[in-house]
């Protein structure tokens, strides 16, 4: 009878610390799902890139009500041209449009304030651009061409203060390279802490962007942080890594930007990736490059928007003289199932030259047949060039 009793106090003692391992396993599930993080994105990305004057505030002194009717005009403009996305600028070399304690404003009220509101009354997602590494001499803002210690923790300071004011979906970082220059020379002799050159100015980058990110995720973890960058990190021909491409600028080697550690350290969950080349572009292939860096940006959770230079259409340059060279690289992003595409040129939008924007609506509101877009129409020159008829016509 004890022999009975023990193997039961054995197995009721078993079986209770099955029951509390599996209540803490559940209770590690939920707070896991509880710390996923949604972030407020567009299924598809149809964005434009909008700068503080040029389309709006475009001229110094304006009022504060001629500025607000700009800004109305764009957010009307965006939704009759089937758009979803701003990318705003947060600055330009006169000064910022959000209330700083380091750069002066270079609109006379809270413009970016007044644009978030507008744009979320209208489901509008706002993306701000900012270039961390501003510095003001004489009440101008100016890119520094290096990174130290001291420019990072005062951009910091910088977006930190943007994103706990203001209720953007995402904000992205530029002008993060560090150049091989005299100045960067200087800045290593003073703050590398015996660091080698080389590996200074390669953890230079990548120490930034950190930092950045980790000040994002501290103090609005439901913004998402993102990077603007080049077509290509790097070529096949310089590390097996690299796309395949033939850039004379490569962000590995002319801008120290060590991508894989950035994405590896750093909480990026947005990039937009400049491609200023047509389809026919062979240096740079718009659809490959593109297919490259959302592989790329996948394997560590981040999504990436093409770039689109949307007033190149009907120009000179190789490949842009077809008035659907937009339309063929918006059906190449999505053959690669990227996030979207941005146009560069909102004035072009709003010119509509050639009935650009009113073929770009039609394409959005699926009223034209993929198709058609890429069937190619060629000319061949017929077997005979004289032919005889009986015909009065």
């Amino acid at each position: 009878m004890v022999f009975f009793e023990a193997k039961m106090k054995k197995l009721f003692v078993l079986l209770f610390n099955l029951i509390f391992i599996s209540i803490l396993c559940s209770v590690s599930v939920f707070a896991e799902e509880v710390e996923q993080v949604l972030y407020n994105a567009p299924d598809e990305i149809k964005g434009v890139i909008v700068t503080p004057g040029d389309e709006f505030a475009d001229e110094a002194g304006q009022s504060e009500e001629t500025v607000k009717a700009q800004i109305d005009k764009i957010i009307s403009n965006m939704i009759d041209y089937e758009l979803n996305t701003v990318y705003l600028n947060l600055q330009n070399r006169d000064g910022v449009i959000y209330k700083s304690d380091y750069y002066p404003m270079y609109t006379s009220f809270d413009a970016l304030q007044y644009f978030t509101d507008k744009a979320k009354e209208n489901d509008i997602f706002v993306y701000g651009i900012i270039n961390p590494c501003y510095a003001v001499a004489d009440n101008i803002l100016y890119d520094y061409g290096y990174l130290n210690s001291n420019i990072i923790n005062q951009a910091a300071e910088n977006i930190a203060e943007i994103v706990k004011n203001y209720e953007l979906d995402a904000v992205l970082i530029e002008g993060y390279y560090n150049s091989i220059t005299e100045s960067s020379f200087e800045q290593y002799k003073m703050y590398s802490a015996g660091m080698g050159f080389e590996q200074w100015i390669n953890e230079s980058a990548t120490s930034l962007i950190k930092t950045l990110s980790d000040t994002v995720e501290k103090n609005a973890p439901e913004i998402q942080f993102g990077l603007v960058c080049d077509s290509v990190w790097a070529n096949s021909s310089t590390t097996e890594k690299g796309s395949a491409t033939s850039s004379d600028f490569e962000m590995y080697t002319d801008g120290f930007v060590d991508l894989f550690n950035i994405l590896d350290s750093s909480n990026v969950k947005t990039i937009l990736v400049d491609l200023p080349g047509a389809i026919a572009n062979k240096q740079i292939p718009f659809k490959s490059t593109l297919k490259w860096w959302k592989n790329t940006a996948k394997e560590y959770g981040a999504d990436v928007a093409a770039l689109i230079y949307n007033s190149k259409l009907s120009s000179d340059e190789t490949g842009w003289a077809s008035p659907d060279q937009v339309l063929q690289q918006l059906i190449a992003m999505r053959e690669v199932d990227a996030k979207g595409a941005v146009f560069a040129s909102y004035e072009h939008l709003e010119k509509n030259p050639d009935g650009h924007t009113d073929l770009l609506v039609r394409f959005y509101k699926d009223q034209i047949k993929v198709q058609d877009i890429l069937t190619t129409l060629t000319v061949s020159r017929p077997e005979k060039l004289v032919y005889s008829t009986y015909e009065p016509n």
